[in-house]
């Protein structure tokens, strides 16, 4: 059973927004196909303890327009009629996304969904889409975006995962469970810190310590209930992170220094001799080279006015450092 993640998504009601007679006579049967619709999850309905939302994004812009979508009925894996919709809407805008009400949907029912969505084009003549839903893609709303060390508890480490989507969308009690190198060992569990998460924010989530030599890419177990535990059961996303650089400092004789460090131009390093001629790079925090070069001297200094603000790792043989642009 693929749990189903809840999520609060405005509702567009066109007219209030541009009105039928200008909006509805944009769109062709011709332009406006299924391949322009996505079911992108599905939740409770605040104002109606009996019905289930499921919601439906459309790619486009506000000049593409259907006319009075509806969903007529929504089968299960068996074939099986498990919910059936009526008329709510005037219409829906491309680059929108609109929660359609359906008789309630139960916690076991059965996946994929087969979704039969109805619309009309300019001429106000009927399309009917089949849209499938099994819960699979809702793992792509969140995305690894670093790894640091955990400034308040010595000995773990932080995985910041970044979920996207609406403001309103929520997850509950998420933990990274375990996380696992390259070959496919475990290398990390993670403990339960948060009560839940917000679409579109970064939350760093506590593991037991990663060291700075590990084989990548990394797995990371990512775990998360659903909002009012409608489906109490959770779901599991394993979430890969490809960095040539963790961020994880350790402060040695012969390592190097950076200042100023927040910096909003140039960076100085302090290092040993030895690394005199060495090679730097240094990696946004998506694992990405953003900017490389060779130290020539003892006190080189780097330009980082090109780099917008952030986080970034800089490396020098075989070490690392986190560096912030202002």
């Amino acid at each position: 059973m693929v749990n189903l993640i809840g999520s609060m998504k405005t509702l567009h009601f066109t007219l209030l927004a541009c009105g039928i007679l200008s909006c509805a006579f944009t769109a062709t049967a011709q332009t406006i196909n299924c391949d322009w619709f996505t079911v992108t999850s599905l939740e409770p309905d605040t104002f109606d303890t009996n019905s289930t939302l499921i919601n439906i994004q459309m790619v486009g812009g506000i000049s593409d327009f259907i006319n009075y979508p509806v969903i007529a009925s929504v089968t299960d894996c068996t074939g099986d009629t498990v919910a059936t919709g009526g008329l709510w809407f005037f219409g829906q805008m491309g680059g929108s996304t609109q929660g359609y009400p359906v008789s309630l949907l139960q916690n076991d029912a059965c996946l994929p969904l087969s979704i039969e969505f109805v619309y009309g084009n300019d001429n106000f003549e009927t399309d009917t889409c089949i849209l499938t839903f099994d819960g699979t893609n809702l793992c792509e709303l969140f995305t690894i975006t670093g790894i640091e060390p955990d400034s308040l508890n010595p000995g773990f480490s932080n995985i910041q995962i970044q979920m996207d989507g609406d403001p309103f969308d929520q997850i509950n009690y998420p933990q990274v469970m375990t996380v696992q190198d390259c070959f496919g060992d475990t290398i990390s569990t993670g403990i339960l810190t948060f009560f839940g998460q917000l679409g579109q924010t970064t939350q760093g989530y506590q593991v037991t310590e990663l060291s700075d030599d590990i084989c990548f890419p990394i797995t990371v177990e990512f775990f998360y209930g659903d909002v009012d535990d409608v489906f109490p059961e959770g779901n599991t996303c394993l979430l890969t992170f490809n960095s040539p650089g963790l961020a994880v400092e350790h402060e040695q004789a012969d390592s190097f220094s950076v200042f100023p460090n927040p910096t909003a131009g140039e960076i100085q390093l302090s290092y040993h001799e030895s690394t005199n001629g060495k090679v730097y790079s240094i990696f946004d925090g998506t694992g990405s080279l953003v900017l490389s070069g060779r130290l020539s001297d003892t006190n080189a200094r780097i330009d980082l006015r090109s780099l917008p603000e952030g986080v970034y790792v800089l490396m020098v043989d075989g070490r690392a450092k986190r560096v912030v642009k202002e």
